[in-house]
């Protein structure tokens, strides 16, 4: 009897990994689609602050998309190198952005830590809006946009990731209405998912965005 128990157990788990997969699939080709959209749509509009809205959910779908290939392609219950979550969204990015078509540099250092599933989507979207916001006030001050993105871990498991940007930082007059911006209130609010603490500044090299989290003891190599 404890025999037959435990196979339909395992049967049951196998079946409900499959409906998973398959959910994730479903819900991947379904952003895919609605990039698509969203992408013949802006072939049909000519208003400027209409593209620039439609290109910026176009930006934030595709970080989505980015998002959900990576936990399809993590192992079931496997955490996720920071860097390769970092290296495949900023990637991605730039290639959405053509980085080939002006001097975009994206530098990533850090060691090598661990983070849990659920912290993939929240970083991949932080991510997406911090270049977008480096794209948009560090490429009026310079020729060379540059962002680097490092992180480190101390021993109590805090995760401390910087972003910081070469290109002049945030005009005065933005810092002070940070608090109105989609982006920003988009990045805090997906800061709170992960229990994360940030804090956005200038230096005297640019903008500074730091996100400080613990994602569950995250574990050095």
């Amino acid at each position: 009897m404890g025999e037959k128990i435990e196979d339909e157990l395992a049967k049951a788990s196998e079946r409900n990994a499959f409906l998973l997969k398959e959910l994730q699939h479903r819900v991947r080709n379904n952003l895919q689609i609605m990039v698509s959209l969203v992408k013949l749509q802006l072939t049909t509009m000519l208003d400027p602050s209409v593209r620039k809205a439609l290109l910026t959910t176009q930006r934030r779908m595709h970080a989505l998309c980015v998002s959900n290939e990576v936990s399809l392609n993590r192992q079931e219950g496997d955490k996720l190198e920071l860097y390769g979550l970092m290296q495949e969204i900023t990637d991605s990015l730039l290639d959405f952005y053509d980085s080939s078509a002006r001097d975009i540099i994206i530098e990533l250092t850090g060691e090598n830590i661990r983070i849990m599933p659920d912290f993939i989507l929240p970083l991949a979207m932080i991510t997406s809006e911090i270049i977008a916001n480096t794209l948009e006030h560090a490429q009026q001050r310079a020729n060379l946009i540059r962002l680097d993105i490092s992180w480190s871990a101390k021993d109590d498991g805090e995760v401390s990731l910087m972003y910081g940007d070469v290109g002049g930082g945030f005009p005065e007059d933005v810092i002070q209405r940070l608090g109105e911006s989609l982006g920003i209130m988009l990045i805090r609010t997906l800061a709170e998912q992960i229990h994360a603490t940030i804090s956005i500044s200038n230096s005297d090299r640019g903008a500074i965005t730091s996100i400080d989290f613990s994602s569950g003891s995250p574990q050095k190599k």
